[in-house]
């Protein structure tokens, strides 16, 4: 046994290890030697020594050992035991890097039949490896910033596996015809990978990811061959030009694919349930089987060239009625290939975010494309008609009123119509007619063409409702849109009328829009305007609603009349709703006026009125001066013709000292043309006084008993 230890080097020697053994440690170093390894012999480096800038290292049916943070250096490695494959040869030659050691920026060649591993935390390095044989990282290891050329020789087999939670790193992989095999929670990390020929492959399976690496398929369509299996996941990488296939729980993540057959009709789903996700998928084909894909997570732009129903290409298996779901603010074109690929998918496609391209007749297969809620787009060439005057065949389930029918290939002319009969939906520009069937829509608005700003139409809901009763309501409203306009539904006694609406003027710019429903309610007592669907991400990321007034019949009720929850927004201008609630108007055949004034410190006097104990509209708010003599009149509208109560109760005092008050007065109201004196209102003792007016000092009522009027009309 030879030892070298602390500052001792094999320097320029030339040194032949034959069946014995030789110890590099604590810091020392192989120099610029010439070693030879023969005849089970072993070379160890140990505790930080290093391998430097040896010539050469001929490993022949022996053993290197570097462990204990001991690096190879720049050092020349060839495993070369020569193994012919049908010839038995129990001789091998082994390389083992272990315990935190790294093969830093040496060339290592390990031959046919020999192995080369990685264990416990060591790393590649920086190294340059040729293997012929057997590679293996294993126990966090990583192939680190490695450079690796894996591939056939006249010399056996050999296999390179990544194994328990190891990593690819930021290697470098040229594979030219072999497999990589990825399992034990081991991952690709953010590794090139090139795979050289038909025969080259990449197999990820247990719970192993693919990273954020990229493959690469040096040979276009049907190139190498990309596996998952298991629970695996192709992450957040990228895959060109190969054959990619996923089978069992693995899920294709958040992956762009590109130029290849991507096969998922042996998939489980990710979690039983047949349903798997990817990122985004370019110009290639995919095989769905009975699977539910979802599609465009990362926002990206997706085109298929065909979908299919069946078996794929690689597993030949899967079944039938396979589907699609569009995600993502993306584009998903279908460019509807067919041929001898396969069946087109019948399962349908689900539109939850984006745009849909319809390139072809056929190209979204038999089933439905359903709409769900927000905005979506499908844009259909003239082609997807199968000819001018043509019907779609996929019938369109849930277009609503945020959605658009983009004719790109029909020219914008003068007259363009959208007419419905039944459910078909027929839209004509010039001498071209389009048709499209309806499921599940909405009723309530007429469809209206427009042109999409470059030659095209684009077919939407008008916001004004059809006419379906005698009766006219128009909500004028404003929104803060963020991720999307502000949605809201119209009730009149509690019952819904029309759809679900949708505000798009903004409010930070001063603009307003009418939305008008019909119906019979010309008795209606109470009209709510209802925000559904409030979103709050932090200051300047909120999505608000506004109502400025709703006209009933000709009659108009003020925003700043209505009754807003506590907490929920406010009515000092408009009807402002900063949370899902609802801005209710009372509505009914009474008239109940109120003439007040008030005397303001850091702001107006505010009050509620109460009709026999229940607040009618909601926070009013005095702006006229008392001190100068003025007075405001404020209108409320709804059923108390037999009230006997009226109170109108001040709710925000506020006192510093004298000239630091505010009041609020209140002259007289009136009921139905019936006018009672604020004098002859009661006010508890220490909260006010009522000398000339109703005046209120502090928070508190002054209650009008109006129940003496209805005797009055009955003598009249």
């Amino acid at each position: 046994m030879t030892t070298y230890s602390g500052a001792q080097k094999a320097q320029d020697q030339t040194i032949t290890n034959n069946g014995g053994e030789i110890i590099f440690l604590d810091h020392s170093s192989a120099a610029n030697s010439s070693l030879t390894n023969e005849n089970s012999g072993t070379i160890n480096f140990k505790d930080l020594s290093t391998a430097d800038m040896s010539n050469l290292i001929k490993n022949r049916y022996g053993t290197i050992n570097f462990s204990g943070e001991a690096t190879a250096g720049s050092a020349s490695i060839v495993n070369n035991t020569n193994h012919y494959p049908g010839v038995p040869d129990p001789w091998t030659s082994s390389t083992t890097f272990t315990g935190n050691s790294t093969a830093g920026t040496a060339k290592i060649l390990n031959n046919g039949g020999d192995s080369l591993s990685f264990e416990n935390n060591s790393s590649a390095g920086s190294s340059n490896v040729d293997n012929q044989g057997y590679l293996i990282f294993n126990d966090k290891s990583t192939a680190g910033n490695s450079i690796i050329r894996y591939g056939y020789d006249f010399k056996s087999g050999g296999g390179m596996e990544f194994l328990d939670q190891s990593s690819a790193g930021s290697a470098t992989i040229y594979n030219s015809e072999k497999n990589i095999h990825f399992s034990a929670n081991s991952t690709a990390g953010q590794s090139n990978i090139l795979l050289g020929s038909y025969g080259a492959s990449v197999k990820f399976s247990d719970s192993s990811t693919a990273g954020s690496s990229i493959v690469n398929s040096q040979v276009g369509y049907i190139g190498g061959h990309v596996d998952f299996e298991g629970n695996s996941s192709a992450d957040k990488s990228i895959i060109n030009g190969a054959v990619v296939a996923f089978s069992g729980h693995s899920t294709a993540g958040f992956a762009t694919i590109k130029d290849g057959y991507v096969d998922f009709s042996s998939s489980l789903g990710t979690d039983g349930d047949g349903k798997v996700s990817v990122g985004s998928i370019v110009d290639s084909r995919v095989y769905l089987g009975s699977t539910q894909l979802t599609i465009g997570s990362t926002n990206a732009d997706s085109k298929l060239i065909g979908a299919y129903d069946g078996p794929g290409p690689i597993t030949g298996s899967g079944g039938s009625n396979g589907s699609l779901v569009k995600v993502g603010t993306g584009t998903l074109t279908l460019l509807g290939e067919l041929g001898d690929r396969g069946p087109i998918y019948t399962g349908g496609t689900t539109l939850v975010g984006g745009t849909l391209v319809l390139a072809s007749e056929h190209a979204a297969g038999t089933g439905a494309i359903t709409f769900t809620s927000g905005a979506q787009t499908l844009q259909v060439a003239q082609s997807a008609f199968g000819g001018a005057g043509g019907t779609l065949e996929n019938t369109l389930s849930g277009f609503g009123l945020e959605d658009t029918l983009d004719l790109a290939g029909v020219a914008y002319a003068a007259g363009a119509k959208a007419t419905l009969a039944g459910n078909t939906l027929t839209v004509t520009s010039g001498g071209v007619s389009d048709s499209f069937v309806l499921s599940n829509y909405d009723t309530n608005h007429p469809f209206q063409v427009t042109s999409d700003g470059s030659g095209g139409l684009q077919v939407r809901y008008s916001t004004q409702s059809l006419p379906q009763g005698p009766d006219t309501l128009v909500v004028r409203a404003s929104e803060d849109a963020f991720k999307g306009d502000a949605h809201f539904i119209v009730k009149v006694d509690g019952q819904q009328i029309g759809g679900v609406q949708v505000a798009h003027a903004s409010h930070a710019q001063g603009q307003w829009e009418n939305i008008t429903l019909h119906g019979s309610f010309a008795s209606a007592n109470r009209v709510a305007v209802e925000f559904v669907d409030d979103l709050n991400a932090g200051a300047g990321q909120d999505r608000n609603l506004y109502v400025d007034s709703i006209n009933l019949n000709g009659t108009t009720y003020k925003g700043s009349d209505a009754s807003v929850p506590h907490g929920q927004g406010q009515t000092t201008y408009s009807a402002e709703l900063w949370t899902n609630a609802s801005a209710v108007f009372s509505t009914g055949p009474d008239t109940l006026h109120f003439r007040v004034s008030e005397d303001a410190y850091k702001g107006d006097a505010h009050f509620i009125v109460l009709v026999d104990g229940q607040q009618v509209g909601g926070v009013q708010v005095a702006h006229a001066s008392h001190a100068q003599g003025h007075w405001d009149d404020i209108t409320l509208h709804g059923s108390f013709a037999g009230a006997n109560h009226v109170a109108v109760e001040f709710v925000n005092d506020l006192y510093a000292g004298a000239g630091q008050d505010r009041n609020l007065y209140v002259d007289s109201i009136s009921l139905d043309g019936h006018v009672i004196q604020g004098r002859d209102a009661t006010v508890a003792k220490g909260i006010g006084q009522t000398i000339y007016s109703a005046e209120l000092w502090t928070n508190g009522s002054a209650d009008f008993n109006v129940s003496s009027l209805h005797h009055a009309d009955l003598m009249a």
